[in-house]
């Protein structure tokens, strides 16, 4: 991810450190909370082990990135003054941290716009072909993410060789000298740009028009023109109409929280003289809003999650935690008075 503030010279705005740290500081905390919170769940719940949920909770692990490698690096340049590419950490380790934390955030985005592109395709096939959704194992659902994990990884591995940390502290990415820097870092990020944003996106776009065309042709899948005779394939049909609202409402809310980020990054790449003109003050304004805007997507998952809350089964995983807990602790405390 990277910083989209090009202005020259410091943009002074009243209030503006102390909105970033609550900001960033509250997006830290829920997601860490929330997504460690889900995949917990997720491991020691069989009943959410199934379907969609396992794509979620392989977008909540890689939402995890952010909370640990970019925002404390965020929250450290507003409190500082100092840039965002500036790290306080010398020497080899400093290096090591310019490319991994670099390499894992982007990965993470990756990640989680080719794990819409696999939730998409199987409520796709739940809705356009019920019967071949069931003969999707779970080991072929394993193997998706999988692949989604592989190709993120390989996407964004010549972070390794462009990252590195300057004489002056700071993590910047160089194609020299074993390519021209300016040439291929254009030819990079456009095809990186295309193959996480551009082609996921519309494949999900197209994806969902057929189930949506195929839900107002065929009205009889919709649960509201179903007869009630059938209990159990009524409450089947309405998990299934369920799942596709969990998806669609995930998708919908990353287009929303990346939209601005990306739509500035596509200028920054492709038609740069334009971003010239506006303000300097206005640009950084955008600029902050749209990062904080996308560095909120990590916390998405969980909000979903308890939205939907009776389809996870939290109530019951929760209050099966909250009993193991309790208990350790009356464990603890009889040893101590032992």
């Amino acid at each position: 991810m990277n910083n989209t503030s090009q202005c020259i010279g410091d943009v002074n705005i009243e209030g503006e450190s102390t909105i970033k740290i609550l900001v960033y500081s509250a997006i830290a905390l829920v997601s860490l909370l929330g997504n460690s919170l889900l995949i917990l769940v997720f491991f020691r719940s069989n009943s959410v082990k199934k379907a969609t949920n396992v794509f979620i909770i392989s977008m909540a692990a890689s939402d995890l990135f952010f909370p640990v490698f970019l925002i404390p690096r965020l929250i450290i340049q507003t409190v500082t003054g100092l840039s965002q590419n500036v790290f306080l950490i010398h020497g080899a380790m400093g290096s090591f941290l310019c490319k991994i934390s670099n390499f894992f955030t982007d990965m993470s985005i990756a990640v989680s716009t080719h794990s819409l592109v696999m939730i998409t395709m199987e409520r796709f096939l739940a809705i356009v072909f019920p019967f071949r959704i069931r003969q999707l194992s779970s080991k072929a659902r394993l193997y998706a993410i999988l692949m989604v994990w592989i190709i993120a990884m390989g996407i964004h591995s010549p972070y390794f060789y462009t990252y590195r940390l300057t004489s002056s502290g700071s993590c910047s990415h160089n194609w020299e000298p074993a390519f021209n820097h300016e040439i291929t870092h254009t030819r990079f990020y456009t095809a990186q740009f295309v193959v996480v944003v551009i082609l996921p996106f519309t494949l999900i776009t197209v994806l969902y028009s057929v189930m949506v065309c195929c839900l107002f042709l065929n009205k009889d899948k919709l649960i509201i023109h179903r007869p009630s005779k059938d209990a159990s394939k009524r409450r089947s049909e309405a998990k299934e109409l369920r799942m596709l609202k969990i998806a669609a409402t995930i998708v919908i809310a990353f287009a929303l929280c990346w939209g601005p980020f990306n739509i500035i990054q596509f200028f920054h790449l492709f038609a740069p003289r334009k971003l010239e003109n506006i303000d300097c003050k206005i640009k950084h304004m955008l600029s902050q809003v749209a990062l904080m805007m996308a560095t909120a997507n990590c916390t998405v998952n969980p909000i979903v999650c308890l939205v939907y809350l009776r389809n996870y089964r939290l109530q019951e995983s929760l209050a099966s935690l909250r009993s193991q807990f309790s208990n350790i602790s009356k464990g603890s405390q009889r040893e101590t008075e032992l």
